[in-house]
């Protein structure tokens, strides 16, 4: 499949007009995802009209996180809460990716374990239907969930690996690593290549993904809104 590279400067807009479209709310030149699905949303430029579609918007739906190639002004009838920058990385090594047979698919009975994780771990915005964005992918130790991994955005010719999250208390296995590499061979495997975001001020974790195959290409400038 054909990279839109367009696209990658503006990648939450991107999704919502193309590869999850059907899952995008909003008329005009501002749309987002369900709050029970994301909280991410995007414009396709900073007119008048598209920051007056995003005040509908946060009015109607309250708070959205939108990340593009730069800052932008906020709009009417909102509050900044927070900015903050991403790199965005992609693959250029495929040579990690491993499909593991022993990971287990997850699925919406496992929301509740799913967000319980997140909440604890921090991986970025998450909420109780953010699985249906793409496939999970998770380790259980004697029924409970204690590491997962998944896909969010989706671009034309492009996966986002997202939602990599472990329990504290079982952090230094693998388990990322391992999820991560079968998660890569899955988005391969249809086509697609991976991308992924890390925030700037975890180089830490930059140098992970660095390990799997991953380089940073642009960065991108994170908001958050609110309801003024």
């Amino acid at each position: 499949m054909t990279t839109d590279v367009h696209f990658l400067d503006n990648p939450i807009w991107g999704t919502l007009v193309t590869r999850h479209a059907g899952k995008a709310l909003g008329a005009g030149k501002a749309k987002r995802f369900s709050p029970q699905i994301s909280p991410l949303g995007g414009l396709p430029d900073e007119s008048d009209q598209s920051l007056a579609d995003l005040s509908a918007l946060i009015a109607e739906l309250g708070g959205v996180v939108i990340a593009q190639d730069r800052l932008f002004a906020c709009p009417d009838r909102a509050k900044m809460v927070h900015h903050f920058y991403v790199h965005q990385m992609h693959l250029t090594d495929t040579s990690f990716a491993q499909i593991d047979p022993k990971l287990e698919r997850l699925s919406a009975a496992d929301a509740d374990q799913m967000l319980a994780l997140a909440i604890d771990a921090h991986p970025g915005p998450f909420a109780l239907r953010t699985h249906e964005l793409g496939e999970y992918w998770g380790i259980k130790i004697d029924g409970q969930l204690v590491a997962m991994a998944g896909e969010r955005m989706k671009l034309p010719g492009l996966t986002e690996i997202s939602g990599v999250a472990t329990y504290e208390a079982h952090r230094g296995k693998g388990y990322a690593k391992q999820l991560c590499r079968h998660l890569i061979a899955r988005i391969l495997a249809r086509g697609d290549n991976a991308f992924l975001h890390v925030e700037t001020t975890k180089p830490e974790v930059e140098n992970f993904y660095h390990r799997l195959g991953f380089e940073s290409q642009r960065t991108l400038a994170a908001q958050v809104f609110e309801r003024a």
